[in-house]
């Protein structure tokens, strides 16, 4: 989809977001979603995906395995979980595939891949790629494998965060996250504490020249990551989607990503940033 046509879709969202009344909007999103579920689930599985997503679940059950078309290996989600949810938004409704990079994708990486929804989507979108996806939370982690170990040599996962240099974070609960986790410089000590990996160590470590598209979600811990010389890792990147999460990260994300020529988009809670 072009340019033109993704920003007209964003304008027609907003004003009908704005027009609307709240459960009406809400109504109209739902149907939407389910319709483009129906157009790629598969049949066996789209009943049982929906409940999912709209069942209102409390409790937290196996996760079960939803197959959709275009995603080379099955992906499994638990109801009572936000599984469903960025399944719809990663790999049904490809936020994640907006205003990308001209040319081939070697080389991604996906800092807080959660269950391992985006990082499917990139591994079967681009077959010729490779992916290296971070996920600290052991839960997370666990249904990030089961998702993306049938990709093999392709992807790379590692049980920790993102951060400005390695070593070790804190785990800590955020009820506003999504997933009800941040991080933070590990200064407690305790046993809840995960490891931290910087972008210039994936990199070195990957072998590759570039990254070719920086995905994060990362609950905040972006501004730090972009204001603590991000140069070095920047210069190699050429395109980047994230989510960001104050007024501070906001400043810093865009001073850093103006000062090495990148243009900004906006789709929906996203920002993302590339070269030309």
């Amino acid at each position: 989809m072009g340019m033109p046509s993704l920003i007209l879709r964003d304008v027609i969202r907003k004003s009908a977001r704005r027009l609307l009344p709240e459960p009406l909007f809400k109504r109209a999103a739902e149907m939407y979603n389910c319709f483009c579920c129906k157009r790629v689930v598969y049949p066996d599985d789209y009943n049982r995906f929906v409940q999912m997503l709209y069942g209102r679940h409390n409790k937290i059950g196996a996760a079960e395995r939803v197959r959709i078309d275009g995603i080379q290996h099955p992906l499994y989600a638990r109801p009572g979980t936000p599984d469903a949810v960025e399944i719809v938004h990663s790999v049904i409704r490809e936020a994640y595939g907006k205003y990308l990079p001209e040319g081939d994708i070697k080389f991604v990486i996906d800092a807080g891949a959660y269950i391992g929804d985006a990082t499917s989507w990139y591994l079967s979108k681009f077959p010729e790629s490779r992916v290296v996806a971070l996920e600290p939370t052991s839960e997370s982690f666990a249904m990030l494998k089961a998702n993306c170990s049938p990709y093999g040599e392709r992807v790379t996962l590692i049980k920790g965060a993102l951060w400005v240099e390695d070593g070790e974070l804190d785990l800590l609960f955020d009820s506003t996250t999504p997933t009800g986790n941040t991080v933070a410089k590990s200064k407690s000590g305790g046993s809840d504490r995960g490891a931290a990996y910087s972008l210039n160590t994936i990199l070195k470590g990957s072998g590759a020249s570039e990254i070719d598209i920086l995905k994060m979600d990362i609950e905040g811990s972006e501004l730090q990551i972009f204001s603590e010389n991000p140069d070095p890792w920047l210069s190699r990147t050429r395109y980047i989607t994230m989510e960001i999460h104050s007024a501070e990260a906001h400043a810093a994300v865009h001073a850093a990503t103006r000062r090495h020529g990148f243009i900004r988009r906006r789709y929906r809670e996203l920002y993302i940033f590339f070269r030309k």
